[in-house]
């Protein structure tokens, strides 16, 4: 479910005014009239808008919290599996990935491959007293993924 949700996040943002088309939808009030699609209006006799992809995708951030004590052991070890499904299944699909943990950072493509991230899980363990460094903003849009036993894991 939290792959759909990340997946129709992605695909709303794919709109924009890149150069490969999107769809044809319903003309809005104030948009530019060089954008209508002349055959679709005529044919429904409502003005359409031809949309594009937007070039740049964003990037799902997956932050996996170690600070994680004996009692959640069950919850860590799922948190992982999870993380690992969401990176793989993203990066397939050719979305930009970033994982982090409080002693990780890989962005795929970028600086390295999912594979890396899987061979980080694989052997990823707890680490009491280590808690995740806060998320940081620089303006690019993100969508993060957060694992922690303090939070409801959500986008």
């Amino acid at each position: 479910a939290l792959l759909e949700a990340i997946g129709a996040e992605l695909e709303a943002r794919t709109r924009g005014m890149g150069s490969d088309f999107y769809r044809i939808r319903p003309y809005e009030a104030l948009e530019s009239a060089r954008h209508v699609d002349w055959r679709a209006t005529a044919h429904t006799g409502d003005l359409q808008v031809r949309e594009f992809a937007r070039e740049d995708e964003g990037e799902v951030e997956i932050r996996l919290d170690l600070d994680v004590g004996p009692e959640k052991r069950e919850w860590f070890e799922s948190a992982v599996e999870d993380s690992a499904y969401l990176a793989w299944n993203l990066a397939e699909r050719g979305a930009r990935v970033r994982f982090r943990t409080a002693e990780f950072d890989c962005a795929v493509p970028r600086e390295g491959t999912v594979h890396r991230v899987l061979k980080y899980l694989a052997l990823a363990e707890p680490i009491v007293g280590r808690p995740m460094p806060e998320a940081e903003d620089d303006g690019t849009r993100v969508t993060r993924v957060v694992f922690s036993p303090g939070l409801e894991t959500g986008v």
